[in-house]
């Protein structure tokens, strides 16, 4: 899906739990083998449970723009369950929400690894751990980011980036303000 440029808002009346875009794997629990890309939308204003939601798929999300969402409830503006997953040159900009990303495996041992890379996180607030999450799965990548500005709302564990459990993941090239 490119959008070339365009701004998708939540429309007006909306059900709050409604996604931008919400793809994966079937009531069924198979895995699916779709490949899905995202790629220059700007989603401005969401209120949702998820901006963007992928599960159990191979997912590209890049050159996307979240911004000043209000997010009260559930897991991140992007979610990616249990997905071999890259976001690349992607902004997110004033949001109140309770990750910016989230990433998990939901206890499925997922082998799915994530990329993070080129992005820009600027002027967030996180309610609950931290602007990147990731609870589980074998390997986070985070290269060549900037995290400028954010404020992590949390009692225990509270972070810019929170990695869960692995031990081999990769931070590079990252700078942090």
């Amino acid at each position: 899906i490119d959008g070339n440029g365009k701004t998708i808002k939540p429309a007006v009346g909306s059900i709050e739990a409604n996604s931008a875009f919400n793809f994966g794997q079937g009531n069924d629990g198979t895995v699916a083998t779709r490949i899905y890309t995202i790629k220059n939308i700007v989603f401005d204003g969401w209120t949702t449970d998820h901006v963007v939601r992928l599960q159990g798929v191979n997912a590209t999300v890049e050159g996307c723009t979240f911004q000043n969402c209000n997010q009260a409830d559930g897991l991140g503006l992007l979610t990616l369950t249990s997905c071999e997953s890259n976001v690349k040159d992607c902004d997110f900009l004033n949001n109140t929400c309770v990750k910016a990303i989230d990433i998990n495996s939901w206890g499925d041992n997922s082998e799915k690894n994530a990329t993070i890379e080129e992005c820009v996180f600027d002027n967030n607030e996180c309610n609950t751990t931290a602007v990147i999450y990731r609870a589980d799965g074998p390997k986070l990548v985070v290269k060549d980011s900037k995290f400028l500005n954010n404020k992590v709302n949390a009692t225990g564990n509270a972070a810019t980036l929170y990695a869960g459990w692995a031990t081999n993941d990769e931070i590079t090239g990252c700078y942090f303000s």
